[in-house]
């Protein structure tokens, strides 16, 4: 949601919707070119945003007034959550749940600068309120009923300004996002229940929330958390 408008992600298709807020109306679609599944979308300004695109292993730069994409920008396989911080993209590469990188995105030259390994299956990006990128790694797993053959969810940190990993830490079962208050309060949904998280000390304080969920969303004015 920027400027008056809800920007919608079609997965599995070569589409993003454009709704006008204030009437509810479908005003227009960027065509992102087929077989590129667009994933997520983070604005760099008023008319340009960046935009994963799933089945492409790139990030698209797009031109959100003229509706049409400028750059395609090579990263790794199937790249899902991305975040801005410190003038860089950070671009999760989830290698559809093989993945363990992150590409790095100079937003002067819109190219890479730099891949990080970080832990299995990197999905969802957010930043904290002190400027550190958390990137949720899911896990592996094959048969998400049988717990013996995967590798936990937890948590890496990335320092934007040095672009190396200072901290990780475990959340245990499988989580795909993370959201985080103007306080600095994270909260991880997974298969075992919303994680509690300091992001000041980058530590697990709890379960916040018993339950299995897959998405979380924190109201900016209210605060309220939104759990799906």
């Amino acid at each position: 949601v920027h400027g008056g408008f809800g920007y919608v992600i079609v997965n599995n298709s070569h589409k993003i919707e454009i709704i006008e807020l204030a009437t509810h109306r479908n005003v227009g679609t960027i065509n992102v070119g087929a077989g590129k599944s667009p994933r997520q979308m983070v604005l760099l300004n008023d008319s340009t945003a960046l935009v994963t695109a799933l089945y492409d292993a790139s990030v698209l730069k797009v031109d959100l007034k003229n509706k049409t994409v400028l750059q395609r920008i090579p990263v790794g396989a199937n790249p899902e959550g991305i975040a801005v911080a410190a003038g860089k993209a950070f671009v999760a590469n989830s290698g559809l749940g093989r993945g363990r990188t992150v590409s790095i995105i100079n937003l002067a030259s819109f190219s890479v600068a730099r891949t990080l390994v970080v832990g299995d299956n990197p999905v969802g990006v957010q930043v904290t309120p002190s400027g550190f990128v958390y990137v949720v790694c899911v896990g592996f797993y094959n048969d998400l009923g049988n717990p013996n053959d995967d590798t936990p969810a937890r948590i890496t940190v990335i320092n934007p300004t040095t672009d190396t990993v200072v901290d990780s830490t475990l959340l245990g079962g499988h989580g795909f996002k993370i959201a985080v208050s103007a306080e600095g309060k994270g909260y991880a949904p997974t298969t075992l229940g919303v994680v509690a998280i300091d992001t000041r000390i980058h530590r697990v304080t709890g379960i916040f929330k018993h339950g299995d969920f897959y998405s979380i969303g924190i109201e900016e004015v209210s605060g309220d958390i939104y759990l799906a």
